[in-house]
């Protein structure tokens, strides 16, 4: 797992979990079908950030410039965009040192597209990041450092807030409450005798119903480090939550490392010896962290020749990435204990799905004619199928975030 360097660092572990953009499905099947929406989110200015909506066709994969704004944020500050599940909302949530947090909250149009004034702007005196909205869009989670080790001699602590949403209006009600406090684990390379670097935490998202949160400590040595995943139950009523439990974690030594997935099927433990000749390996886990099985180059290469794995949002499909660039396409069968293999091979490393698993938006590549493309791909949830039509995005740079949402 990529280091948690700080609060201010995003998680880059391949974890599927329910964010703000859950999964969700329509309650009447007469209803409008949901509009698949793309946000590209970047820093134009040291004080402004350029909002571009895009609405893709989720059968072919073309898109449709919907719509851009800027919007503006306080000079060194570090944002993210977050959508409510439906859409309706968008929060823009930026941290900067000791001058606090800002939050803006934002109504979208039918296409999706912010519209250019807040509709509520909130203030809070200290740094708290990130923002992660529950599955129901009526609870938000962000985290503070309570204490940190270089400046106290003891372990660090972190304070978990709880924001209340309104369902209807989208806005913050009243202040956010403290949750929950936590502190690292006394073991191994958290423990209070290492000084290569403070101990660091990080929230990262829900199980599929918003009934868990999942968070993680990351402690890093001279050439090694680790993470402790945990869970917390979710009070869904008023944000408390319950004591951490510990799940699997993850680590890193020299070339060789190991990654955690979070899905709604199972954890999924990918293990890289750091050599393509080495012979990785994937366990799976059920969601209580209880190994169910492990896959090996005797049940499919893939699972021993790849150099890591990406999952669909329901955690039925894991995608290889193989040495030679190619990505494998695999189903999970956690009733007969096989990874099979189904589908078509993709040629582009995979950066998200779209919310309902429809669409696959690639990593950004360089075209022959020197812009920034997106490839994206058709993607059957059922089957696992992936077609390829050409589509893709053109960006402007390549420094932009990738933020499906689906607007209802």
């Amino acid at each position: 797992m990529s280091r948690h360097s700080s609060l201010m660092g995003v998680s880059l572990v391949t974890c599927l979990l329910v964010s703000a953009t859950t999964l969700a499905e329509s309650a009447n099947s007469t209803a409008p079908s949901p509009v698949e929406v793309l946000y590209l989110f970047s820093r134009s200015t040291p004080e402004t950030y350029d909002i571009q909506t895009y609405d893709v066709d989720p059968s072919y994969g073309d898109s449709t410039m919907a719509g851009t704004v800027s919007v503006n944020v306080p000079s060194n500050s570090y944002c993210s965009l977050v959508p409510r599940a439906d859409d309706h909302y968008v929060y823009l949530f930026c941290a900067y040192g000791t001058g606090g947090t800002v939050l803006q909250v934002y109504a979208t149009d039918s296409s999706g597209v912010p519209q250019d004034s807040p509709i509520q702007t909130v203030k809070l005196k200290t740094a708290v990041f990130p923002f992660l909205i529950d599955p129901n869009g009526t609870l938000a989670y962000a985290a503070e450092p309570l204490q940190q080790r270089s400046t106290v001699p003891t372990l660090p602590r972190f304070g978990i807030w709880a924001f209340a949403l309104d369902a209807k209006t989208g806005m913050a009600t009243g202040p956010p409450t403290l949750s929950s406090i936590t502190s690292p684990p006394l073991d191994g390379l958290c423990n209070i005798d290492n000084y290569f670097a403070d101990p660091s935490f990080s929230l990262i998202g829900f199980n599929l119903d918003g009934t868990q949160l999942i968070d993680a400590w990351g402690c890093d040595g001279k050439d090694d480090s680790v993470d402790y995943y945990y869970t917390q139950t979710v009070n869904q009523k008023n944000g408390a939550l319950g004591p951490p439990v510990a799940t699997v974690g993850d680590w890193s030594s020299f070339e060789e490392y190991s990654r955690v997935t979070f899905t709604p099927a199972a954890i999924l433990s990918f293990e890289n010896q750091g050599d393509e000749g080495a012979a990785n390996e994937l366990d799976v886990y059920w969601s209580n962290a209880k190994l169910n099985f492990s896959c090996t180059y005797t049940m499919l290469d893939a699972c021993s020749f790849s150099s890591g794995i990406t999952t669909d949002r329901t955690g039925l499909f894991i995608f290889f990435s193989t040495y030679t660039g190619g990505i494998e396409v695999t189903r999970l069968n956690m009733n007969k204990k096989e990874i099979e293999p189904v589908g078509i091979p993709l040629s582009d490393p995979i950066e998200t799905f779209s919310v309902d698993d429809r669409l696959i938006y690639s990593s950004p590549t360089l075209s022959w004619n020197g812009d920034y493309v997106i490839p994206v791909y058709v993607f059957d949830p059922g089957t696992g199928l992936v077609t390829n039509n050409g589509a893709g995005i053109t960006l402007p740079s390549e420094g932009y975030s990738l933020i499906p949402a689906l607007r209802y």
